[in-house]
C-alpha cells in the first residue's frame, strides 16, 4: 500500500471503528433498557449490587439478536423501531462478517470515498436506532424516579469517582 492507499485505509479503519462502536453503543442501550423494562419490574426495584452486576453480565453476553428478543419478550415495541433494531442486527452482522471482504474490490480500485460514506450511514443508523429506543424507555425512567437531572448527578459523579481513583 502507497502512501496515499494507507493513509486512505487508516481513515477506512476508522470510520469502521466509528460503526462499530455505535452499535456497541446500541448493544448497551437494549442492556440499559432491559434493566427499566424487567430487572426494575421483577424486583419492585429492591435489587442487590450483585444482582444488578449479575443482570449486566448477562445482557451483555447475549448477542444482538438475543439482546433484541429478550427486550421484544418484555415490552410491546412500536413497529419502527422494532424495525431498526432488527435492521441493526444485519447491519452489524455485516459489518463483522463481510464488510471488508466485500469492500476488497473498492479499496483496490481506491473508492475509499464510496466506502467511506456507506460507514457513515452505518454509523448514523445505529445512532439513530439508540435515539429511537432511548425515547422509548424514558417514559419508563422518569416513572421510576430516572428524571435528566438524576441522570447528569449520576453521570458528574461517575467522572469525579473515575478521575479520583476506582
Amino acid at each position: 500500500m502507497g502512501g496515499d492507499r494507507g493513509e486512505q485505509f487508516k481513515e477506512l479503519c476508522a470510520y469502521y471503528g466509528a460503526a462499530m462502536y455505535f452499535a456497541q453503543v446500541l448493544e448497551h442501550g437494549i442492556a440499559n433498557a432491559l434493566m427499566y423494562l424487567d430487572l426494575i419490574p421483577k424486583t419492585k426495584a429492591r435489587y442487590t449490587p450483585a444482582e444488578h452486576d449479575t443482570f449486566f453480565e448477562g445482557q451483555f453476553a447475549k448477542t444482538l439478536g438475543n439482546l433484541i428478543k429478550s427486550l421484544r419478550a418484555v415490552a410491546n415495541l412500536p413497529a419502527d423501531l422494532e424495525a431498526a433494531l432488527l435492521q441493526s442486527k444485519e447491519r452489524r452482522a455485516y459489518l463483522a462478517h463481510h464488510f471488508f471482504r466485500e469492500a476488497t474490490d473498492d479499496m483496490h480500485l481506491g473508492k475509499y470515498e464510496k466506502l467511506l460514506a456507506q460507514l457513515e450511514e452505518h454509523r448514523a443508523f445505529f445512532q439513530d436506532t439508540d435515539t429511537k429506543l432511548q425515547g422509548f424507555v424514558k417514559p419508563v425512567m422518569v416513572r421510576y424516579g430516572f428524571t435528566e437531572a438524576w441522570l447528569e448527578r449520576a453521570v458528574r459523579e461517575y467522572s469525579q469517582h473515575i478521575r479520583h481513583g476506582l
